[in-house]
């Protein structure tokens, strides 16, 4: 894996903080967590010196200690960390957690929505096998699954506020800056071996997502290994359960989505 050049990174670091400076002032407000949610931040140490990973611990009401904890970690982006810098952070999370008596590491599933559906799957596959921990499940909302394919390529009959190609490009050079990596398994799942994943596969796909022909085709890909793996098929929407951009927020699709991965966790774990 390699790095980008010094200009190239210094023109997409500026572009990226921009963006999340707008991102930011136009979405915190969204991010106020209810009353009756009770978490905790935490530090958890990377391999890099004097740097950490954030992450939260929720817990649920009536907590006692001898109930196990859901734990939902921010990993360091791109450009500042492009691959393979997201999966070490999944990957020091990983060993952190096997050190900890509040996780169930006979019961473990991962979860994540667009780029962290990706980081989910491609968690679940390359990082698996190296750990203690018993990855059950994976269940991905709408997440890109291979960088391979030009953004120009990737198309739905009816989009529904498509991201534009030009920001498209910007993200995939942001975190795999070298085309030849776009198609190693640690960026892209597609190219993961069908067998390498867990045994249960949920993939969310929006109908006015962009990202909705390769979910299906990696779908199939892992039907045909034998993976039990359910595509749960949202029509007319696009990010739909999110309340940050109202014009795209559905409640019911967020619930039905929600919904179904309540079910597939109570009847696998």
């Amino acid at each position: 894996m390699a790095d980008h050049t010094f200009w190239q990174y210094i023109r997409l670091k500026v572009i990226v903080t921009f963006i999340r400076l707008i991102n930011y002032i136009f979405t915190r407000p969204h991010f106020t967590p209810s009353p009756t949610c009770i978490r905790k931040l935490i530090r958890i140490p990377s391999r890099d010196l004097n740097r950490f990973i954030n992450a939260w611990i929720y817990y649920p009401n009536n907590y006692t200690d001898s109930q196990k904890l859901p734990l939902v970690i921010n990993w360091h982006g791109a450009p500042e960390y492009p691959l393979p810098g997201a999966l070490e952070d999944a990957e020091d999370t990983f060993r952190w957690v096997e050190g900890q008596r509040i996780f169930d590491l006979d019961r473990v599933a991962l979860s994540g929505f667009s780029s962290g559906g990706n980081l989910a799957l491609v968690a679940s596959s390359e990082l698996r096998r190296e750990f203690k921990m018993n990855i059950r499940a994976v269940y991905a909302f709408y997440p890109g699954v291979d960088f391979s394919i030009p953004p120009e390529e990737k198309k739905v009959p009816e989009p529904i506020r498509p991201l534009p190609v030009s920001f498209q490009h910007l993200l995939t050079e942001a975190y795999v800056p070298r085309v030849e990596d776009r198609k190693s398994p640690k960026a892209s799942p597609m190219y993961a071996e069908a067998i390498s994943f867990p045994e249960h596969v949920m993939l969310v796909a929006c109908s006015g997502d962009i990202f909705t022909p390769e979910i299906e085709v990696f779908g199939k890909k892992l039907e045909r290994a034998g993976r039990d793996v359910e595509v749960v098929r949202i029509q007319g929407a696009h990010g739909c359960d999110k309340t940050t951009n109202p014009t795209m927020f559905r409640a019911e699709a967020r619930d039905f989505a929600y919904s179904k991965v309540l079910q597939s966790l109570q009847y696998i774990m």
